[in-house]
């Protein structure tokens, strides 16, 4: 066709060229993912769903002790888009500031009714401190009761920062903060039926404050008989000394430490470490 009908068969050529070239027009492009998810609508900051992705990121951080920050890394953002795109991710300062506040009060609020619906006899209160990784100290109080399906219940009332304001762990500035947290929750003091704790002055002091009846806590108790006993033999402090000497060692030194494990293994024992010696556990 091309040598009798030449001119004919050009033209033919051009048009089929422009067909194909208008064809390839007309095809989609592909868009790459962050294209994608930039073209998608995300929540608005009060739709139902938002809030329960937010509820749910709160939850997630304090389960997994996670920092408030972890929102804000880029992996991680990018694995919750591919997840659910919609979802409009919040930056650290608005979990801290909005989202796990909120959910401190939604818990209160659920201890509040359960106390209303479950405390119709007495409880026993216990009280103690502890130190967080910045030295700083805190007052959990935890009630303990038996609901009317006569189960057990253990029910944190609060971790308040003591020392925020220079106080001393004295009796009666713990009491206060006890009566605070009682009222808080609406717990008459005199349904506490018993105030349990360590054997420290401080704490046994609280409950004259507070004219509660006082049981040391047994464990505690226990401990301390066990070291007081095992103070009064020199052998055995020796034997304590000597194993806190190796863990430290081992702890210390790399070589050591693979070299202890391959004589476990060689010996067909576990492999284990050997604890530091604490005096309040």
């Amino acid at each position: 066709m091309e040598r009798p009908h030449g001119k004919i068969y050009k033209e033919l050529l051009e048009i089929g060229k422009l067909k194909k070239d208008n064809e390839k027009e007309k095809e989609p492009r592909s868009l790459k993912i962050n294209q994608m998810f930039q073209s998608i609508k995300k929540y608005d900051r009060n739709d139902r769903k938002q809030v329960e992705l937010n509820r749910k990121m709160g939850i997630f951080v304090i389960d997994s002790f996670s920092p408030y920050n972890i929102a804000e890394n880029e992996s991680f953002r990018n694995f919750v888009g591919t997840l659910n795109p919609m979802y409009n991710i919040p930056g650290g300062k608005s979990i801290r500031i909005n989202i796990i506040p909120e959910l401190c009060r939604e818990i209160e609020e659920n201890v509040k009714k359960f106390l209303e619906k479950h405390l119709d006899a007495g409880c026993f209160i216990s009280f103690d401190f502890w130190k967080g990784v910045n030295k700083e100290s805190y007052l959990e109080t935890t009630l303990t009761l038996i609901d009317r399906d006569f189960k057990v219940n253990t029910l944190a009332l609060g971790a308040e920062p003591f020392n925020c304001e220079g106080l001393a762990h004295s009796g009666r500035n713990v009491a206060n903060i006890v009566y605070k947290l009682l009222d808080q929750y609406k717990v008459e003091s005199t349904k506490i039926e018993t105030c349990i704790t360590d054997n420290a002055a401080n704490m046994k002091n609280v409950a004259k404050e507070c004219n509660f009846a006082w049981i040391p806590c047994h464990p505690h108790t226990f401990q301390l008989a066990v070291s007081s006993v095992l103070n009064n033999f020199e052998n055995i402090g020796n034997l304590k000394r000597k194993c806190m000497n190796v863990s430290i060692f081992l702890k210390r030194s790399d070589v050591a430490a693979v070299k202890f494990r391959e004589i476990l293994e060689n010996n067909d024992k576990p492999v284990a470490t050997i604890p530091m010696s604490i005096e309040e556990r």
